[in-house]
């Protein structure tokens, strides 16, 4: 229901958008972001209605791979005991050999772990160094690519008219109204989003890359003294995922944009990927007609042209996603 286009003002006919008579009910803007918070509902897999724990999901198992459940069992006294189990040697128990775990001793491990992957003052020196450089010179480039994708827009926004007024003339199929709709729908979501990320406030940018800096300066802290919903947050922002092997060591595979800010190569990068020429020539998309490209060409496009630095800067800013809108 609340991915119904009619909040914004379109009604929908045959799987073709058209514009309402009525008034839209919220801008697009908080349309799409009620979108990705829909989403972000099940971003680390847990079901929120069962057995909730803020590990659940963001663990995985150090031999198999799967990830890890969380039961509850009661002994004949009444008392209640929480493991975390392998949900792979649960569907065979041949396959893996991992044992429960007591969930309390696999929060100390988590919380001993965003000891051992603190950084240290002097990298995060050197790296904010780094990218205070490699923004100076986005804002030196970033000019020509904005001029480019307003002018792409202004296009695909006149050949939009023009498609409608020739539906409403019946010059075309409703198929074929339908299947032009979608794609320059889709032409128009690449071009403003390439847009946007061009046009980002580089203040903002610098803002987020600083708070950014400092949860991986003190993240250790801040996640002992957080409550139990911030630290789901914590684990979603900074892993991809946490592995807990039989032995008790934890290792992860880090998300963005930490798997960046912690990558012991990023000085190196930035100098090398955002040096003169490579820049202008990388960042900078081909005019072109776009008409005889399909989506997956488009995704292409955009992957490939998008901002070397809005990595640093998601859908939702530095924050995990929250219900929040």
């Amino acid at each position: 229901m609340l991915a119904n286009p009619y909040y914004i003002g379109q009604v929908t006919f045959r799987g073709v958008h058209y514009p309402g008579k009525h008034e839209p009910l919220i801008d697009s803007e908080r349309f799409e972001r009620v979108q990705y918070v829909l989403q972000a509902h099940n971003y680390a897999g847990e079901k929120q209605f069962s057995h909730n724990h803020y590990l659940k999901g963001s663990l995985f198992c150090g031999i198999c791979g799967s990830r890890l459940g969380i039961s509850y069992s009661r002994n004949g006294a009444g008392d209640v005991y929480d493991y975390f189990y392998c949900l792979g040697r649960q569907r065979n128990k041949h396959s893996c050999s991992m044992r429960a775990t007591r969930v309390s001793r696999v929060e100390r491990l988590i919380e001993r772990h965003y000891v051992a992957i603190q950084l240290p003052p002097e990298r995060i020196t050197e790296t904010r160094l780094s990218l205070g450089e490699a923004l100076a010179i986005r804002r030196r480039e970033s000019g020509a690519e904005e001029d480019v994708q307003k002018l792409r827009i202004a296009r695909l926004t006149d050949e939009r008219a023009r498609l409608l007024r020739l539906h409403y003339a019946d010059a075309v199929s409703v198929d074929l109204f339908a299947q032009e709709q979608r794609r320059i729908t889709l032409e128009l979501e690449n071009a403003r989003r390439h847009l946007e990320e061009i046009t980002l406030a580089f203040d903002v940018i610098e803002n987020h890359m600083e708070r950014a800096l400092q949860l991986a300066e003190d993240r250790h802290a801040a996640y002992v003294d957080a409550d139990d919903a911030v630290r789901r947050l914590f684990n979603q922002a900074f892993f991809d995922k946490l592995i807990l092997h039989q032995d008790g060591a934890v290792t992860h595979e880090l998300a963005e944009p930490f798997k960046l800010l912690l990558d012991p190569t990023l000085p190196d990068q930035l100098s090398g990927g955002f040096d003169g020429d490579s820049v202008q020539s990388d960042a900078l998309p081909v005019e072109r007609d776009l008409s005889t490209h399909n989506e997956k060409d488009l995704a292409g496009d955009c992957e490939a042209h998008c901002s070397n630095v809005s990595v640093l800067v998601g859908a939702a800013g530095l924050e995990p996603a929250t219900g929040r809108l």
